[in-house]
Order: C-alpha cells, then structure tokens, then sequence
C-alpha cells in the first residue's frame, strides 16, 4: 500500500470517528449507559487470538502430537518430485 492510500485511510477513519462522536452526542442517558455495559462485557469477554497449529480431526478437534503426520505430507510429495525429475532424467541420457 502506497502513502498515498494509507492517508486516504487515515482521513476516512477520523471522519467515521468524528461522524460517530456527533451521534453519540445525541444519544440519551439510558442508551449511552447501555452501550458503555456492551462495550466493556465485550472488551472483558475478548480473548486474544493464538495460532493453530496441528493436524484437524474429522471430529473437529485439532491433535498436537501429529506433527510427524505434516512431516509426512511434506515430505511425500517432494519425493515424489524428486523421483519424477530423475526419472525424466535418466530417460533423456538413455535416449542420446
């Protein structure tokens, strides 16, 4: 993204805060009190994203101790192309 178009963002969402802000201000007691409960019940409820790593399951869980299983399936098709560019190899010295 160019510093053009980080900018231009930059603008846009101090415009969508400052059009927000205006909103607020229009709100009564009883909805401003409402939606400060709902912001900190979902600011106590985030729970900060880790990755996952691991072999998914058909039961949708996610096994840990499958690592060798990813090896494998890393493995297994760098063999094969392996096998498949000495082969071709191979073939054209014979062929001359």
């Amino acid at each position: 993204m160019n510093e053009t178009n980080f900018a231009n963002e930059i603008a846009f969402g101090y415009q969508i805060k400052q059009a927000l802000n205006e909103g607020a201000r229009q709100l009564d007691g009883e909805k401003l009190a409402r939606l400060k409960a709902a912001r900190q019940a979902a600011v106590a409820a985030h729970v900060e994203a880790r990755p996952l790593i691991g072999l998914a399951l058909a039961t949708g869980g996610v096994s840990q101790q499958a690592g060798w299983m990813r090896l494998l399936g890393n493995l297994v098709p760098l063999a094969v192309l392996l096998a498949g560019l000495i082969s071709i190899s191979l073939y054209h010295s014979h062929q001359r």
